[in-house]
């Protein structure tokens, strides 16, 4: 009987009561038949909740049905058969495809209830079979097959990660055609090979191309009319670079032009030497310019026999002792010290000259000036000042015929210059110039650099204002306002300059005397000193030398003939670059000691190592580390270009011995040039300073 029975049966009163007994007899049992049951939903679960497999691996999943005696699933994969496959028994297949998947099972029994499992599928990394060849060429197409198996056999493909600008794949093949700025370099590269399972390798290496080393020699030459470059013709010049390669030395010709352009071929990275007819020097730079500067025209002709010039100046003041009188033509490279043709008491001279330079053309700007400086002391120094000039002088020679040069001197328009030293501090860098050192002379001035100050102090520059004793100033030392003569136009550029003449004692073994080798302190800028910015080092001698990372003391012997030399950076200043100069050491006469300067070598490092073929067993050797302080030049590359301002400090090592010492005493063919280059060959990382002049001598009619 059911309940609702039962409520129409209760509404007939007469049976009310008997039958309401009989229903509450049955309420229990009525309840649970189905009135308001609680039976508990089915459930379900899959075991492993997460697997972590290899692609094409398998794996058996097994699901627990509960609150039901149907214990029946289905297995499903939710990303459908992209994710792999499963049985009906729960046995799971994964992809051939790296990825995350899941397996789902779903109750028979009550198809509304389901549950996953979480599949990773990885892919083993493919491995390369190929290497990467190493060797390669400047402007010549480097090619590498890339090989690498799969080892669940699926196919390979690769790309470029990371490499040189123009490096691509195409396929399986890399391919690169080095550049010159990318040869006698490291290049990086990345592979990456890709399986079509998803695995990923990387295969890394380096190439280093053999290169072409590039170079120009075009002089730039400062005249009164603009800056005017001229090539050097190396159409029939001896070009080479010789590399060390194992234990010997290949050597390689390069090709040379009229233009002043020269290229040598397949030169491996590192250093090297480098041979050309205007000098040569070790490098490793793969560009060069090699050009010099130079004050006063290069079109210059010089006169013929039997061409003179007439001399005929006034205005003197009394010619005095230690007077000097210049005759100045800047642009075309003439400068003379006249003053051994005057006497005591001279206000006037004339002269005819039997004149072989070149011919003087006031419409190419070669003006003469004639200068007369005088000593005079000012605070506790001596200085010698130019007082009377004359004004620019235009002339036109004539070729095979006398020309005259007149003029009148008068007093020079002053220029004022605050001139202010830091003796002390100048003095405290010398005493770190190598031991025992002492200052031997000080000489401090103000130049006149005709034309443009771009390239620095080029040329044979007059003094303005200069020391005329060279005492060493060791003290600080203020001398005030000093007013000198400038004659010069516009286009010449007043600079300060000081140098401290350094000398350090050294006695070969075997010795009983001493020779005192010089060192300097340097320093030259168009910015003037001041009361509050007196003359400092800008740059001071390198510290801590070290020969083959040991201490370098005194009579440290060497078992190699390629010693590395290091050093600590100057306490003042931050270097542009250091020169190494190697010098030996010997004795002379019966006891003495003499030095000999063997070559120069530059590095932008605090580090060299000494090339093979320059040191020689059982010798005595030291070295000059000169610290440059000029911004913009780099003398591993621009060995003979100055700037505005430059500093330099030297440091001059101890001695060092070679006795016992092995190793290559082979001179590379370039290096046998370089060593006997010729006199006029320029010299690098050397400012052009104001010369002392021999005296011209000239018959005077």
């Amino acid at each position: 009987m059911e309940m609702k029975d039962c409520n129409k049966l209760l509404r007939n009163r007469a049976k009310r009561r008997a039958i309401m007994a009989a229903c509450l007899m049955l309420v229990p049992v009525l309840w649970v038949a189905g009135c308001g049951s609680s039976r508990a939903p089915v459930g379900i679960s899959v075991t492993p909740g997460t697997s972590a497999l290899t692609v094409g691996q398998t794996q058996t999943f097994t699901a627990t049905v509960t609150n039901t005696s149907n214990s029946g699933v289905t297995w499903t994969i939710q990303e459908g058969s992209a994710g792999g496959s499963i049985s009906s028994n729960g046995l799971y297949t994964a992809p051939m495809k790296a990825g995350s998947y899941h397996v789902v099972a779903t109750s028979v029994a009550d198809p509304s209830k389901s549950t996953s499992a979480a599949i990773r599928a990885t892919a083993p990394a493919p491995a390369f079979t190929s290497t990467a060849p190493t060797v390669a060429s400047e402007g010549v197409t480097y090619s590498y097959a890339v090989t690498a198996t799969d080892p669940v056999n699926t196919e390979v493909t690769y790309s470029l990660k990371s490499g040189p600008t123009g490096a691509a794949i195409s396929g399986a093949t890399l391919s690169w055609t080095p550049t010159h700025a990318q040869s006698r370099t490291s290049n990086s590269f990345d592979v990456v090979a890709t399986t079509a399972a998803g695995g990923t390798a990387d295969q890394t290496f380096t190439v280093t191309p053999i290169g072409i080393v590039r170079g120009t020699a075009i002089d730039t030459y400062l005249t009164a009319t603009g800056s005017v470059t001229k090539p050097e013709d190396l159409s029939n010049a001896y070009i080479g670079v010789s590399f060390q390669n194992g234990s010997s030395w290949t050597t390689v010709q390069g090709v040379g032009l009229a233009d002043g352009t020269f290229t040598v071929s397949g030169v491996p990275t590192g250093s090297y030497w480098l041979a050309i007819a205007s000098g040569g020097y070790w490098t490793s730079a793969s560009d060069l310019d090699l050009g010099q500067d130079f004050v006063g025209r290069p079109d210059a002709v010089n006169a013929s026999n039997g061409t003179s010039l007439g001399l005929s100046f006034a205005g003197l003041n009394a010619f005095a002792t230690d007077d000097e009188v210049d005759i100045y033509n800047p642009n075309l490279g003439q400068d003379f010290d006249w003053s051994e043709n005057l006497n005591i008491g001279d206000t006037t001279f004339a002269s005819v000259w039997n004149w072989t330079g070149p011919l003087s053309i006031s419409g190419k700007g070669d003006n003469w000036f004639v200068i007369q400086s005088h000593p005079a002391a000012v605070g506790p120094a001596v200085w010698r000042m130019a007082v009377t000039a004359t004004p620019a002088l235009p002339l036109d020679q004539k070729d095979a015929d006398e020309t005259d040069l007149t003029g009148r001197l008068d007093t020079a328009t002053s220029l004022t210059v605050h001139m202010a030293v830091k003796g002390s501090q100048f003095a405290a860098a010398a005493a770190n110039a190598g031991s025992g050192s002492s200052i031997h002379a000080t000489t401090v001035g103000v130049y006149s650099q005709p034309f443009s100050a771009t390239k620095g102090s080029v040329g044979e520059n007059e003094n303005l204002l200069e020391t005329k004793d060279q005492t060493p100033i060791t003290q600080d030392a203020d001398y005030g306002d000093i007013a000198v003569g400038n004659p010069f136009p516009d286009s010449f550029t007043p600079y300060v300059a000081a140098r401290y003449e350094v000398h350090v004692p050294f006695t070969a073994t075997g010795a009983n005397a001493a020779v005192q080798v010089p060192a300097e302190l340097y320093l030259s800028s168009t910015q003037m000193p001041t009361k509050d910015a007196p003359l400092t080092p800008q740059i001071t001698p390198v510290q801590n030398l070290r020969l083959n990372s040991a201490a370098f003391v005194q009579g440290l012997a060497t078992k190699t003939l390629n010693p590395t030399l290091s050093w600590d950076a100057p306490a003042t200043g931050t270097p542009t670059g250091y020169r190494v100069s190697v010098y030996s050491l010997t004795v002379t006469g019966t006891s003495g000691s003499s030095f000999q300067p063997v070559l120069d070598l530059f590095t932008n490092d605090h580090t060299l190592t000494i090339p093979s073929g320059i040191l020689a067993a059982g010798g005595e050797y030291f070295f000059q580390i000169r610290a440059f302080l000029a911004p913009g030049v780099d003398f591993t590359s621009a060995p003979y270009h100055g700037v505005f301002p430059w500093s330099h400090a030297d440091l001059l090592t101890p001695v060092m011995s070679t006795a016992g010492a092995t190793g290559s005493v082979a001179v590379a063919e370039a290096l046998q040039h370089v060593v006997n280059r010729p006199a006029s060959a320029p010299v690098a990382g050397n400012p052009a300073r104001a010369v002392s002049r021999t005296p011209v001598r000239v018959n005077r009619n």
